[in-house]
């Protein structure tokens, strides 16, 4: 295949981890997003069973209810509940009693759910307490790369997925939804897009635009690029790995994603 350049076409907003490692006010390390170029594994929600299993250990949309000041979640959307001890017993383990773990996920419902604008609450989901699992750390969907040492494409048994993906926020989430629903004499909120501890957060509109316009798919190349470049090419060179269709570079120092056609 002749391949004579890769044309920018898109733009989106996005934001990585610090250029210098430093400490979050979660108590996890914040570090830079990790340089280099990537190929795409899968493309999914996230569910996590390591330093973020709690709020990130029931995947998003999971159904939620609450009875008798006990939680519940329906992870199929099948009418099968459980109580969240059960399913993820780390709840239990961290807040002690059912009565402390509703509190704890009401409590962030209330700054996640809710926006003030013209001294009004408003319910950025239209509800008062959730229906759904809206609290993992990675949104309704993720992107997940590695670094393909061997240029094959495929994710081999000696390479991994790296623990930087792309993914949306929670926060995000709730403002996104409410902007999409809200009625047209309604004023939109601004999606804010804060600093990560090493992923690369995006919108969640624009994640699902690069997705659905075939920008993110299995197989296609990701570059990250160092936190000094501070000039978007419109225009790059191949190189002798790249392959057809869109590569997404993400540039840190400029917050942004761009999307280039390979011609």
């Amino acid at each position: 295949m002749n391949i004579n350049f890769l044309i920018k076409i898109k733009e989106f907003d996005a934001h990585g981890g610090p250029a210098t490692k430093t400490m979050g006010g979660d108590g996890h390390e914040m570090t830079p997003t990790t340089a280099g170029r990537f190929v795409i594994a899968s493309i999914e929600k996230h569910v996590s069973y390591g330093k973020y299993a709690l709020w990130s250990g029931v995947p998003w949309g999971a159904g939620l209810k609450f009875i008798n000041n006990v939680t519940y979640v329906d992870v199929s959307n099948k009418g099968l509940w459980k109580r969240l001890t059960v399913y993820r017993p780390l709840w239990l383990k961290t807040y002690k009693t059912e009565d402390a773990i509703t509190r704890a996920i009401l409590d962030y419902w209330v700054t996640i759910g809710f926006a003030t604008y013209a001294g009004n609450h408003v319910a950025l989901y239209g509800m008062q307490t959730p229906d759904r699992w809206v609290f993992n750390d990675f949104g309704h969907i993720s992107v997940k790369y590695f670094r393909d040492t061997n240029y094959n494409g495929v994710l081999d048994k000696n390479e991994s997925i790296l623990g930087d993906f792309i993914h949306t926020i929670p926060s995000s989430e709730a403002i996104s939804y409410y902007n999409s629903t809200r009625q047209t004499n309604q004023s939109k909120f601004v999606v804010d897009l804060p600093g990560s501890h090493g992923c690369i957060h995006v919108k969640p509109t624009d994640v699902d635009t690069m997705i659905g316009s075939g920008y993110l798919k299995k197989g296609q190349v990701i570059v990250v690029h160092g936190y000094n470049e501070k000039v978007m090419p419109t225009t790059i060179k191949p190189d002798k790995y790249t392959r057809k269709g869109y590569e997404a570079h993400f540039f840190p120092g400029l917050f942004k994603i761009a999307i280039y056609k390979i011609t």
